[in-house]
């Protein structure tokens, strides 16, 4: 993952929220185009570490990278790779690599570890999803 925490922002354009990339382009969000979630946001010390998988499942594509956002400042980013056998199982094998596990380092941590402050979204080609905690996690679990 790179570490640069200014390599993209969150904006509104039109009424819909997009993710700016450092580049300039700006890559529209639409709910539920990459299936996914967040299972996972730990917090210990200056650690903050989120994790969880992310594909589209209809097209059987892994997302080009996943970003981690808090309070709207770009924490983490990566493409998924970790392999997932249940997620596999359940949508075939060309998305058996969409687990991710994003990891910085921030005096925040502890704090950020709250599901209710990290936003995570999944970028593939023109279009972003954010991806939703799991409802344990969501429920205050981690």
């Amino acid at each position: 993952p790179y570490r640069g925490v200014r390599q993209a922002r969150l904006a509104r354009r039109g009424g819909r929220e997009v993710v700016v990339l450092r580049s300039g382009r700006e890559v529209p969000i639409f709910p539920d185009a990459i299936d996914g979630y967040v299972e996972g946001i730990d917090g210990r010390g200056t650690s903050l570490r989120v994790s969880g998988w992310a594909a589209d499942t209809s097209r059987r594509r892994l997302p080009e990278r996943v970003m981690v956002f808090a309070d709207g400042r770009l924490l983490a980013a990566g493409a998924p790779s970790i392999a997932r056998p249940d997620v596999a199982r359940a949508h075939g094998r060309a998305v058996e690599r969409s687990g991710y596990s994003l990891a910085t380092t921030t005096a925040a941590a502890p704090a950020l570890a709250d599901p209710s402050r990290v936003r995570v979204f999944a970028l593939l080609g023109d279009r972003a999803s954010e991806l939703k905690p799991t409802e344990s996690l969501a429920g205050g679990g981690s």
